[in-house]
């Protein structure tokens, strides 16, 4: 099922992969010192045991509270131990956002929970006159599995992100811990994490983080995992909070939620601010976003427009138009066009986000005007649901591939191939994809969502058509919302042949597309070199994106069906001996998702065959590496439509090409 743009809007997330050259992924040493770190935590055991008594003269309800509550904090690091070695599943959690990130989210939530235990016995050791030996214990239960929960960055810590109220706190701290954070990523940050770790450390010297320095430095390196689960979900979908979960996962889960919607929360605070100059705070507010933004550090400018919201794919059109809207207005010129130009940059540079800009517009839109052009009357999303309303329920339930040839393109310039799908929750949602492929493999989409349930309309056009000045992308709006009207009529006629309806006298016929008219293309120079400067930064998205959700069926054509060989578990880890143990558990669940439902990877021919001219075929699946992985394969059989194939070999892009002289 085809998923641009058709998820709910709590779907819309991704999880952060950062730009090309922040991700190389290089070799980094660890930030502490392991055969240390283990030496301490048996020193902190020894410490736990000493601290540790048994309270007397307390009341019998007392006491048993008292002993539930210890066997409640056992529970929880047992809980975390399991939620830290186990990635794939766990009572019945399914880890589809990024098994690191998800783990260390529930992690944050348990670390808590495991706080509000400790508050609980707080208040019993005062009420029963033992509070000056339970003081010596307390801070050693919520060191241990929750250590990360102690970490202060500024004085901010992740249990304070639960007490933030936008109307009472400024966001500027909160955003501060999240970007310093981040900077402990030796992936995103290789010049200076450690610099980074070593300035987290200086701040958290009370006891136990002084007494045990290299379990404190751990967790410091965890809190970019931490950050990552909180900063790219939205609500911990990847959590089903229910009865059926054990009592105390469910706690953690509910705890890691109010974490995500707390970072949602101090998002939306920052806009409702920047987008306010007459707003408490906006300054100062400013003030912090302008001097990151003009750092020449593009690490730390990307990882500021991440914190700001742009890792949402809708938030980088919302910005930027509000940018866009504010300049218009003549207010706080200058601010608003750094802002402009930073969410440009990122925009192209992050490719995980499929984006066109008017930059783009001589790919798809001829603006030399037509001889004898009709002017043709801009479609409503109502006259968009009369082509589709006699259907039958079934046909919404799937993807169709329209031949390009069967569209009268007018002044767009004809796709490769062209896709409409559906929301399978709402079948009044629809998307059409049209994707464009150059010469040299480069590749381009544009994208239209309707949703003629509420009479919306989207479309992956960072500029808004909307502002006066912006003829040529409003011309190319008007031009596809025009040409998605026959690509409907298109499909209707399509789907009535598949399920032989016959169009009854009288049925709703809104616009059936004349015939194709083809033009030359013309081919701008300039335009050209531009454009293969930029392929190089374009790759595969996260597949478990937004956007890739959206792609990852482009290259199959509907009802036909492909299987993998999976070989045996000795073969296939020796195909995978190429990539990290993290990508092989991504690349294996993807390929088995495609077998089963056809979905999770994509699938295409590659042009050179092997050296005795047998045709060769790859998946291509998303990972935590830049452009991804691919897994070349080999056809073994074809019958009625069904088709088989075996893998060859299974590596980074980067490698696989090259090493197989590709």
């Amino acid at each position: 099922m085809l998923k641009y743009g058709l998820m709910k809007e709590q779907d819309k997330t991704n999880i952060i992969t950062g730009l090309d050259e922040l991700a190389k992924r290089p070799t980094t040493p660890p930030l502490y010192d392991e055969g240390e770190r283990n030496r301490e935590y048996e020193s902190f055991v020894d410490a736990v045991k000493t601290a540790y008594f048994r309270p007397f003269f307390l009341s019998d309800q007392d006491e048993k509270r008292f002993w539930n509550l210890t066997q409640k904090l056992d529970e929880l690091n047992t809980l975390c131990t399991q939620l830290a070695s186990e990635f794939n599943r766990f009572g019945g959690v399914g880890l589809t956002v990024g098994m690191v990130q998800t783990t260390h989210g529930l992690v944050a939530g348990a670390g808590l929970v495991n706080e509000t235990v400790v508050q609980e016995l707080q208040r019993l050791s005062k009420r029963n006159q033992f509070e000056e030996k339970f003081n010596v214990l307390a801070p050693l239960m919520s060191f241990g599995n929750f250590i990360v929960n102690t970490i202060e960055i500024n004085g901010i810590s992740l249990r304070d992100f639960v007490n933030f109220h936008s109307k009472r706190t400024s966001p500027i701290p909160y955003l501060d811990f999240l970007l310093k954070a981040a900077l402990v990523d030796g992936d995103v940050n290789p010049g200076s994490y450690q610099q980074a770790s070593d300035e987290i450390f200086q701040q958290n010297q009370s006891y136990p983080k002084a007494a045990f320095p290299n379990m404190t430095k751990q967790a410091i390196g965890v809190l970019p995992n931490t950050i990552g689960s909180m900063s790219t979900t939205d609500g911990l979908e990847f959590v089903d909070i229910s009865p059926q979960l054990p009592p105390l996962l469910r706690e953690a889960a509910k705890m890691s939620k109010l974490l995500c919607d707390k970072v949602i929360e101090i998002k939306k605070a920052v806009k409702s601010i920047l987008f306010n100059p007459n707003s408490p705070g906006y300054f100062e507010l400013k003030t912090y976003f302008e001097e990151k933004l003009r750092l020449d550090n593009k690490t730390i400018r990307i990882l500021t427009l991440q914190i700001m919201g742009l890792n949402r794919y809708d938030s980088i059109f919302d910005i930027y138009r509000r940018s866009q809207k504010m300049i218009k207005e003549g207010k706080e010129d200058t601010f608003y066009q750094l802002l402009i130009d930073s969410i440009m940059e990122y925009a192209q540079e992050a490719s995980q986000f499929k984006i066109v800009t008017k930059d783009d517009m001589p790919t798809f839109l001829d603006t030399t005007p037509m001889p004898d052009r009709f002017k043709e009357v801009i479609p409503s999303t109502s006259q968009f649901w009369a082509i589709l309303a006699k259907l039958p329920k079934v046909a919404f339930q799937r993807d169709y591939e329209i031949d390009p040839e069967k569209i009268n393109w007018g002044n767009l310039y004809p796709p490769q191939s062209l896709i409409v799908g559906f929301d399978q929750y709402n079948p009044k949602r629809f998307a059409c994809i049209l994707n464009y492929e150059s010469d040299t493999g480069e590749e381009a989409e544009v994208a239209l969502i309707v949703d003629t349930s509420n009479n919306t309309i989207e479309w992956n056009i960072l500029d808004d058509p909307k502002i006066e000045d912006e003829e040529e992308v409003k011309m190319f709006q008007d031009e596809l919302m025009v040409k998605t009207m026959n690509i409907l009529w298109v499909l209707r006629q399509q789907v009535e042949e598949e399920y032989g309806i016959s169009t009854k006298s009288g049925s709703t016929v809104v616009v059936q597309p004349s015939q194709p008219i083809k033009r030359e293309r013309f081919v701008d120079s300039i335009y050209g070199l531009r454009k293969e400067v930029r392929s190089e930064q374009r790759q595969q998205a996260s597949p478990t994106s937004f956007i890739n959700l959206s792609f990852a069926q482009l290259s199959e054509r509907p009802g036909i069906k492909h299987q993998i060989v999976i070989p045996e578990d000795e073969k296939l880890d020796d195909l995978l001996r190429h990539v990290s143990s993290v990508d092989k558990e991504i690349i294996g669940n993807a390929i088995r998702e495609y077998n089963e439902k056809g979905t999770g990877a994509k699938w295409g021919p590659l042009r050179t065959p092997s050296h005795d001219g047998t045709p060769r075929f790859k998946l291509v699946i998303g990972c935590t590496v830049p452009k991804g992985a691919r897994v070349l394969l080999r056809e073994l059989d074809s019958d009625n439509g069904s088709r088989t194939f075996e893998i060859l070999d299974v590596r980074y892009r980067k490698d696989i090409y090259r090493l197989n002289k590709l």
